[in-house]
């Protein structure tokens, strides 16, 4: 995983090519006042969970999501490069990505590099 000091220093490298200062707001612990984030999806089924996710992650993150089968899962992840009109792609090491063949469609496509907590110079440079 990524070290705090890895963490630091990308971050620190980021604000500078945006050419601004490093923001150091620390955001405040977030403390439930019930238990309903740890308990409002546990009666869902695997299905129902994927679903709400999506839905999260388009409305509360303003993401685009794409649900798809492993065996589809190449071609998904190439349409969204290409909606979001391809270039350099960062992916990170999960073996997974290999085990679906994503890493291979991906560099067979885009210049990618593959993001590792152990390449910390290498990251920011490609960032």
């Amino acid at each position: 995983m990524l070290d705090q000091q890895n963490r630091q220093q990308f971050l620190d490298h980021l604000a500078a090519q945006l050419g601004r200062p490093p923001r150091k707001t620390v955001a405040g612990h977030y403390s439930s006042v019930t238990a309903q984030p740890t308990t409002r999806l546990t009666d869902l089924t695997a299905d129902q969970r994927c679903e709400e996710f999506v839905k999260v992650a388009q409305e509360v993150m303003a993401v685009e999501c794409s649900v798809t089968t492993p065996s589809e899962a190449a071609t998904a992840l190439l349409a969204l490069c290409e909606q979001q009109h391809g270039g350099d792609v960062i992916l990170n090491d999960d073996p997974r990505l290999n085990q679906y063949g994503l890493t291979q469609a991906v560099q067979a496509h885009y210049p990618t590099h593959i993001w590792s907590a152990q390449s910390a110079v290498e990251n920011r440079t490609f960032a």
